[in-house]
C-alpha cells in the first residue's frame, strides 16, 4: 500500500511541476505578446503617399467660416505640420484597420458609370451634390499654383482609363476632416478637368489616415 501511495505521490508531483512549467511558458508567452503589441501601439511610420507635398494655398472650411492662407502665414506652418502628422500611423493601427500606405485611383464615374460633375453648373460656382455629400460641413481646399500629374502609388503617372493617352492633372484637392481620432478611410478630392476641356469632374483616391488633428486646430 505505502507503494502505491509512494507510486502516486510521485506521479501527482510530476504532474504539478508539468502543469507549473505549462503555466509559466504561457504566462512568458503572453507577456512577450503584451510587449510585442504595446510596441506596435507605440511605434509610428510614415504613410504618407508621394503626391502628398506642401499646397500654395491651403482653404479650411468648417461650420465656424473659412479661413485661408498661403506659405507666408504661421497659420500655414502649423496646418502643414498637422497635415503630415495624419499619416504617421502605428504599425498596430496598420494591422488592424488594413492596407496603408497603397491606394487606387477612381475616375470620374459613379455607381452607375455615369460622369459625375464636380459643379452644378457650367461657370463652375456651385459644387455638385456628390461633391458636397462627400466634403460635408468641415473640410480643406488644397490648391496648386502650378498643374500636377495625377501619380499612381508605386509613383508612375497615372493614365485615364476614357482615354490611354491623357495623364491626368489637377490643381486644387480637397478632403473632409472629422474630430474622431481614429485611423479610417480618408478620401481625397481631385478636381479634375476633361482632356477636351470638358467640365470639371471628380477622381477619388482613398486611404487610411487621422484627420482628428486638424479638426481640433481649425473646426473646433
Amino acid at each position: 500500500m505505502e507503494e502505491i501511495n509512494s507510486v502516486q505521490d510521485a506521479y501527482l508531483e510530476k504532474q504539478l511541476k508539468t502543469r507549473k512549467i505549462a503555466f509559466s511558458t504561457i504566462l512568458a508567452l503572453v507577456l512577450a505578446l503584451a510587449i510585442v503589441i504595446i510596441t506596435l501601439g507605440c511605434v509610428k511610420f510614415d504613410a504618407r503617399p508621394a503626391f502628398v507635398t506642401e499646397p500654395d494655398q491651403v482653404t479650411i472650411v468648417t461650420e465656424n467660416g473659412k479661413e485661408r492662407f498661403d506659405s507666408s502665414m504661421e497659420e500655414y506652418q502649423t496646418f502643414n505640420t498637422l497635415y503630415n502628422e495624419m499619416f504617421n500611423i502605428s504599425y498596430l493601427s496598420a494591422i488592424f484597420s488594413g492596407e496603408v500606405g497603397g491606394y487606387r485611383i477612381v475616375e470620374n464615374v459613379g455607381s452607375e458609370k455615369q460622369i459625375v460633375n464636380w459643379y452644378t453648373n457650367s461657370n463652375e460656382t456651385t459644387f455638385s451634390q456628390d461633391v458636397t455629400s462627400a466634403l460635408g460641413s468641415n473640410y480643406v481646399q488644397l490648391h496648386f499654383n502650378e498643374k500636377k500629374k495625377l501619380v499612381n502609388s508605386n509613383g508612375s503617372d497615372y493614365v485615364s482609363v476614357n482615354n490611354r493617352e491623357y495623364q491626368l492633372s489637377y490643381t486644387d484637392v480637397f478632403f473632409a476632416i472629422s474630430e474622431e481620432n481614429a485611423v479610417k478611410d480618408f478620401t481625397f478630392l481631385f478636381a479634375i478637368n476633361g482632356n477636351n476641356g470638358d467640365r470639371t469632374t471628380i477622381t477619388k483616391i482613398t486611404l487610411k489616415a487621422n484627420t482628428s488633428m486638424l479638426f481640433e486646430e481649425f473646426a473646433k
